[in-house]
């Protein structure tokens, strides 16, 4: 839904009037022959198109393009980031009005399996490993119940936990170690073989799918009494690799110095590894799904679908997009159809080939893994943001000698403002008159969350009545049920 969001609003006020009034005669003058590998690679012809960065034009008639195309990027973003923030919002409303206790989706399960009449045995067998290991869970967290254990098992346990986030710290460091090396190896590179085109985003692909497998791993090895925080531990330790190995990929491609693939336009040479991370990046997912089917022929039974890494994959994938949008305006919708072909594969394979997970984690709500999404958003704004203040641009809607940065659209564009508003809004945005209004803010913000405090307070109080008003009626029913006349 994200991606249709965003997608739309790129293709309609920056693809679509770029398309329209594009200079179609620079594609077919091209000496270079077309081929459906360019497709693919994003070069030849297809980088001189309106599908890159490179294609698009300062002005177009009375259509500003320069302002638009970042305007448009931050309004995408920021938009994007208001839904997954509303949706975190509505899941936060939703369980504080709830009523029932952690147990009743237990009880849930258990009525919902009589109402199914799950008769088959591994139906059966499944349902019951998933209410032990819930009700284990439940007993663990509610009295913080533990295992006893001997002072030299806890000593090996702890021993063992630090090994394992030693593992991890070495595996990120030659994540990034790596990642390092194969870019600045292919930078320094004019191949158009295979490995050389695809080498970056081949590696980070292949990290980010390998790598979380092993950390996967490293939690059989820690001993971990309840189910959740084997899953949050796996889940933050995958997600942080991730991030470090994504952002490392960025700055080392943003930091070269020297790009003798598409000339002066490094904005180009961006927008063309993202294009190419997409392609890889939905042939990978895709791929790694087949594992189910694979081990149901070679074992002949069904696996456990693994949905938390399923979901942090495309929280991966959605920071790729956010950050390669700028540079390859239909990368949205790429994106979303990348989701649809995998979502439409997998509803298949996990169809047939899997069974429901054993382990009950609550780490499986949306809010958690939106917070993650959020998180991810801010993340690649951030370098994103620092990329427009900071890097030179000399080619697509910023050509001309009056743009140092992309940023300079700004003031470009105020330029063309009449002197009293321009006047007005330095004035503004001056210290003396933004401190006061952010101090403003501050307060507003404060007081703010202190009346939502009590609204909240509020709320709870009248839960606690209506909780305490049921169990009385159910009280005075039982009484009534027993002082009744045989």
């Amino acid at each position: 839904m994200i991606n249709l969001f965003s997608g739309l609003i790129w293709t309609l006020l920056v693809v679509v009037p770029q398309a329209y009034w594009f200079d179609y005669k620079v594609i077919y003058n091209a000496t270079e022959p077309f081929s459906t590998v360019q497709l693919f690679l994003g070069g030849g012809r297809v980088a001189r198109s309106w599908l890159f960065f490179n294609g698009y034009e300062e002005k177009l008639e009375k259509w500003p393009m320069y302002i638009i195309y970042i305007v448009i990027y931050f309004v995408s973003i920021i938009g994007v980031f208001t839904i997954i923030l509303q949706t975190i919002g509505n899941d936060i409303v939703r369980e504080g009005l709830s009523t029932g206790d952690s147990t009743s989706s237990l009880a849930v399960s258990v009525f919902s399996a009589w109402d199914y009449s799950i008769t088959s045995r591994d139906g059966i067998r499944k349902q019951q490993k998933s209410l032990k290991s819930g009700f284990i869970d439940q007993i663990c967290e509610l009295t913080s119940l533990q295992k006893d254990r001997t002072v030299k098992e806890r000593r090996i346990i702890l021993f063992l936990r630090v090994l394992a986030w030693l593992i991890w710290a070495l595996l990120v460091a030659g994540a990034i170690t790596a990642i390092i090396k194969i870019v600045e190896k292919t930078n320094e590179t004019t191949g158009t073989g295979f490995l050389e085109v695809y080498g970056p985003t081949i590696a980070l692909t292949a990290i980010n799918t390998i790598v979380p497998f092993l950390m996967q791993q490293l939690t059989q090895m820690e001993s971990y009494d309840i189910g959740r925080t084997e899953q949050y531990v796996t889940i933050f330790r995958v997600y942080v690799m991730r991030m470090i190995s994504l952002c490392t990929f960025i700055i080392t491609l943003v930091e070269k110095e020297d790009n003798s693939v598409t000339g002066d336009c490094v904005q180009l040479y961006w927008g063309q590894e993202f294009y190419k991370l997409c392609i890889i990046n939905t042939i990978s997912n895709v791929v790694v799904l087949f594992k189910y089917p694979a081990f149901l022929y070679l074992l002949g039974k069904k696996i456990e679908v693994d949905l938390p890494s399923s979901l942090m994959s495309l929280i991966y994938f959605q920071g790729c997009i956010w950050f390669g949008n700028l540079f390859c305006p239909l990368l949205s919708f790429m994106a979303m159809l990348s989701n649809l072909i995998y979502f439409g594969i997998a509803a298949v394979i996990v169809k047939h080939s899997c069974t429901p997970p054993t382990k009950r984690y609550n780490s499986q709500n949306s809010k958690f893994f939106n917070t993650f999404l959020a998180l991810t958003i801010m993340i690649m704004l951030f370098i994103t943001c620092y990329i427009i203040v900071t890097k030179d641009v000399n080619c697509g809607p910023y050509d001309s000698a009056k743009f140092q940065t992309m940023a300079d659209a700004f003031s470009v564009f105020t330029l063309s403002w009449p002197n009293e508003l321009r006047d007005a809004l330095k004035t503004i945005l001056s210290a003396v008159v933004a401190g006061p209004i952010v101090l403003v803010l501050i307060v507003v913000i404060y007081f703010l969350k202190k009346n939502m405090d009590k609204y909240v307070l509020r709320l709870e109080l009248h839960v606690a009545e209506l909780v305490a008003l049921r169990q009385e009626k159910v009280q005075f029913l039982k009484k009534s049920k027993n002082s009744a006349p045989q």
